[in-house]
């Protein structure tokens, strides 16, 4: 095979359908379909054996459930295609892409390949991901890691390609323990681990579908789950290849944005622990280092950031002892 998509699926009947109907009018021969059921509790096991059943190209892996990084990690160790690809089992790939991604990973080395996405709520697109000064262009591992620290590219799991002897050589695999925010540290990882040139097209080719109870529950929710994937990213983008020399400013922006995502995300919770509170203005102590200038929305954020009092508005906004949510 020369292309595994391997989609994770738990408690997915409502829309695994759509998303496997769109995919088989796009596959091709050398193509596989790696569907893990990650022990789900209603029909989806069902659905995904009928689909087996009607096309050989598509393998299904039932296990107990153990979370998506654990399934995409049984996906990739049971794959036989060359190159890797990752897909929600409520996401979609556009018309052709499939035959632009055959083309592209059959002209062109690399280990990384990543692609323009958007980002569409209730069908409609909410936000388009492309960078036009790199379209079609393999650009050199360290100016791609700066760009991606810089928020100048955004990459989605989903919207990449990796090849699969790259994973398995370095080990790459998406950490167990974490539920949120395992892809951007697997992101991270790869990127260090990395060692050709990245190719990059603007074409959209995932489009992440996000629903309206996720919407909903992601202005609700703030809890130790959460601050605990930052403090993963946090400890990553701490490390020595991240801190040195070349990169050690560009991964200070990026950590700053990540706190700040960090803040906003828990004042706009519901969420009122006072631990959770003094562990966020502890990380204020990042913002002091020193950051490059970069010609984006985000720099113009940090700045205004550092004007405001930000350990008073984590402390008091909601009462300084709040109870544990």
């Amino acid at each position: 095979m020369l292309l595994s998509i391997i989609i994770p699926c738990y408690n997915s009947e409502k829309f695994i359908k759509g998303t496997l109907d769109s995919l088989l009018k796009q596959i091709t021969d050398d193509c596989e379909i790696i569907l893990v059921n990650d022990g789900s509790q209603d029909n989806t096991g069902n659905i995904l054996n009928e689909y087996s059943k009607l096309d050989f190209r598509i393998k299904v892996i039932n296990k107990e459930n153990e979370g998506v990084s654990i399934a995409r990690n049984v996906g990739v160790l049971n794959s036989t295609g060359r190159y890797i690809a990752f897909l929600d089992s409520d996401d979609d790939y556009k018309n052709g892409t499939i035959d632009y991604f055959i083309k592209i990973i059959s002209n062109i080395e690399s280990e990384i390949y990543s692609f323009g996405y958007e980002s569409r709520i209730n069908n409609k697109i909410s936000k388009t991901y492309k960078y036009e000064n790199i379209d079609c262009k393999t650009v050199q591992k360290n100016d791609f890691i700066k760009l991606f620290l810089s928020k100048d590219i955004n990459m989605h799991i989903c919207s990449c390609i990796f090849e699969r002897d790259f994973l398995i050589k370095n080990q790459l695999q998406f950490t167990p323990a974490l539920k949120i925010g395992e892809d951007v540290e697997f992101l991270l990882n790869v990127l260090e681990k990395c060692q050709k040139k990245i190719f990059y097209s603007n074409r959209i080719c995932y489009i992440y579908n996000i629903r309206n109870d996720s919407v909903m529950q992601g202005y609700k929710m703030y809890n130790d789950l959460i601050y605990h994937a930052y403090e993963v990213r946090r400890d990553k983008i701490e490390s020595n290849f991240y801190q040195s020399t070349e990169f050690v400013k560009y991964a200070n922006f990026w950590l700053q944005n990540q706190i700040l995502s960090n803040i906003v995300m828990f004042l706009r919770s519901t969420c009122n622990d006072y631990k959770i509170k003094e562990k966020l203005v502890l990380q204020l102590k990042y913002m002091k280092n020193k950051i490059p200038f970069i010609r984006n929305i985000n720099y113009f954020c940090i700045q205004v950031s550092k004007l405001l009092p930000l350990k008073l508005i984590i402390r008091y906004t909601k009462g300084k002892f709040g109870s544990a949510k």
